[in-house]
Formats: C-alpha cells, sequence, structure tokens
C-alpha cells in the first residue's frame, strides 16, 4: 500500500515518540532544520565549493588518510559509553 504523506508523518511521529536517545533527536531536529532552508543551498555553499570539496576529499581519501567504517563504529561506541 502507498504511503501518503500524512500517514507518512503520522508514522514517524510516532517512532520518535519513542527515542530515549538525546543524540538521536539532535541529529534528527538537525535533519529536519537543515530540510526547513530554503535560502541556504546544500551546506551552505555553492555547488563549485561543494564539488572542490568533494575532489579534496577524494585526495584524501586516495593518500590513504580515512577511517574504515568499522574502526569509525567502534569509536563512536568507546565515545558513547564514556558519555554514560
Amino acid at each position: 500500500m502507498k504511503s501518503t504523506v500524512a500517514t507518512g508523518r503520522k508514522r514517524l511521529i510516532k517512532k520518535v515518540e519513542q527515542i530515549q536517545d538525546e543524540a538521536l533527536l539532535h541529529a534528527i531536529e538537525t535533519l529536519i532544520a537543515f530540510a526547513n532552508q530554503k535560502d541556504e543551498s546544500y551546506l551552505g555553499e555553492n555547488l563549485s565549493d561543494y564539488n572542490l570539496a568533494l575532489n579534496r576529499a577524494d585526495a584524501e581519501i586516495s593518500k590513504g588518510s580515512f577511517v574504515a567504517h568499522e574502526k569509525a563504529v567502534q569509536r563512536i561506541g568507546s565515545w558513547r559509553k564514556r558519555g554514560k
């Protein structure tokens, strides 16, 4: 069955009401604030600045300057443990 905006909103509200993780709530709030921005381009940058940032990031990755997903998950887990 196809979901309408109204039913999707209701479903999300129910899920958000059950969230106990403050960081997750903040992330959702940030996402909503970003979605509501009408005058800003992506990340507050113009397309050429955004493409330049992507090219720089690709160059860093090519040099091996990155954190693997598994390692990032481990780091975040240790930060969360320290925060409790």
